[in-house]
């Protein structure tokens, strides 16, 4: 808790953020680093017969922390997403 589920994101570019994204959640949440989880589940994205490239999909399961705390997480997770697409 939290599981953060991750797809239609490379390896690489999950690993460049992981740290920052506990990081950052460990400040929202105030709950211990070792309690979030990161899965990235690979997959496939087809439109019109053709593999295509994907996008960013992030779902995050937890206890309800109230929309204030999901607001700032969304927040957090969406910044780190567009910093990690800006690097070559």
């Amino acid at each position: 808790m939290p599981q953060i589920k991750i797809r239609g994101v490379k390896t690489e570019k999950t690993l460049d953020i992981s740290k920052d994204l506990v990081d950052e959640l460990h400040k929202i949440i105030d709950r211990p680093r070792d309690y979030i989880t990161i899965e990235l589940i690979h997959s496939t994205f087809i439109a019109n017969g053709q593999i295509t490239e994907g996008y960013p999909y992030v779902e995050v399961g937890w206890f309800d922390r109230g929309q204030e705390i999901q607001d700032k997480v969304a927040k957090s997770i969406t910044v780190l997403f567009k910093i990690s697409a800006m690097k070559v």
